[in-house]
């Protein structure tokens, strides 16, 4: 079982995502004359729902000092199932894009960090 402090890093390190994220599709917004630009922002724009799903959860394991009880339970239960969804998207997108992306192994270094946040979301769903 992941410590409540760990929680709270894997939020720290979701804000930073957030950041990121936001700041990148305004460039690409901003830029979309380009095809590659739009097909970053698709991108970045899957990325930044899966981190804002991500940091709901996490809100509500942190309230519940490293559980999730009730309502947090179905709500994370309901948010993992788009979660996953999207982690398959994201990371076909950028097996498939890697190059405009400038990262062409990004993909599985995205692979691994979605692989942990999923596990540490599991286990406090079924601490």
């Amino acid at each position: 079982m992941y410590k409540h402090q760990s929680f709270r890093n894997f939020r720290s390190d979701l804000h930073t995502d957030d950041d990121e994220c936001t700041r990148l599709k305004k460039i690409y917004y901003d830029n979309m004359d380009t095809n590659d630009n739009f097909k970053k922002l698709m991108v970045i724009t899957v990325k930044h729902k899966i981190v804002l799903d991500f940091m709901s959860i996490f809100n509500g394991i942190i309230r519940g000092k490293g559980r999730l009880e009730g309502n947090d339970k179905l709500m994370a239960l309901n948010l993992m199932k788009r979660i996953t969804q999207r982690v398959k998207i994201q990371i076909n997108q950028m097996k498939k894009l890697g190059v405009i992306m400038d990262h062409t192994d990004a993909w599985r270094a995205n692979e691994i960090y979605y692989k942990k946040l999923l596990k540490a979301v599991y286990s406090a769903i079924l601490y």
